[in-house]
């Protein structure tokens, strides 16, 4: 059994959300949480693989047991109504969440500036900024409904491309193309 830190304290019993759990940090996130907090967790693990999915909630449950209560859902956070249905879909030992760990992401294609797809470059902000937002929203509306007027946390995670662009990094580079443009003029 883990030590009690202060960080498992202020897990136990809580329930958390992830976005894009079903590979990379997403997961990892999901790992850690159910490692630090093995003996009452909730964690809603969403994304759009499935299979994916369950792969990490049996590994979960492999690796720490019965303490961590996992709900896995299909989610595309590009879709508000897919956001929206989410929460009414919920069991009710689920519905309170404390936590939103906003992962969720992608990057598509490999074309250059001025070259991008104009569907590339709206699917891609429809993931990574309107469902963002959206789902935001969606778990504010939760936390406002609280006694407390509002506890809950919201972690935002992104991409170092958009610090640190890289040739055919579509939209991230966008902004690239454009600083490089006007230093050249």
């Amino acid at each position: 059994m883990p030590p009690l830190t202060s960080l498992r304290r202020n897990l136990n019993g809580k329930t958390i959300l992830i976005t894009g759990a079903s590979s990379g940090i997403g997961r990892s996130t999901a790992l850690e949480f159910a490692h630090t907090s093995p003996d009452n967790l909730k964690l809603i693990l969403t994304a759009r693989r499935l299979d994916r999915l369950h792969e990490v909630k049996t590994q979960i449950q492999e690796e720490v047991g019965d303490g961590v209560k996992v709900c896995v859902k299909e989610l595309d956070v590009s879709k508000k109504q897919a956001i929206d249905a989410i929460f009414e879909d919920l069991d009710e030992e689920f519905k309170e969440v404390d936590v939103l760990v906003n992962n969720a992401g992608f990057m598509s294609g490999v074309e250059r500036p001025p070259d991008v797809p104009a569907d590339v470059i709206t699917s891609v902000y429809a993931t990574n900024v309107m469902g963002v937002i959206h789902m935001t929203q969606a778990v504010l509306s939760i936390f406002k409904k609280r006694p407390e007027g509002g506890k809950g946390d919201i972690i935002m995670l992104g991409s170092m491309a958009g610090r640190e662009p890289y040739a055919g990094g579509t939209v991230s580079a966008l902004s690239t193309s454009m600083k490089a443009k006007k230093k050249k003029s």
